[in-house]
């Protein structure tokens, strides 16, 4: 949530800056929310090789992924009220 946020912020700098559109800040907050399940699985296959691969590809998954797609209101709602849509 807090990359996600990060995120929106970075997107309405853009926004502001150089025309960005809300449905851009709203894509960008998502993707910030949901780069634990992208990167986290590589970082920990190289950062402990001998560690099971079923529980940190499961745990980044199965734990990040739900709070990316329930972070998508929150982020809609944000961006109606800050830009509006």
């Amino acid at each position: 949530m807090l990359h996600g946020l990060l995120g929106f912020g970075m997107g309405l700098v853009a926004h502001h800056f150089t025309g960005f559109s809300a449905g851009g800040v709203v894509l960008l907050s998502i993707m910030a929310a949901s780069s634990s399940d992208i990167s986290g699985p590589p970082t920990m296959r190289a950062a402990l090789p001998e560690a099971n691969p079923s529980a940190y590809i499961g745990s980044s998954t199965g734990l990040g992924t739900p709070v990316a797609i329930l972070s998508i209101p929150l982020f809609i709602t944000l961006a109606e009220l800050v830009i509006g849509f």
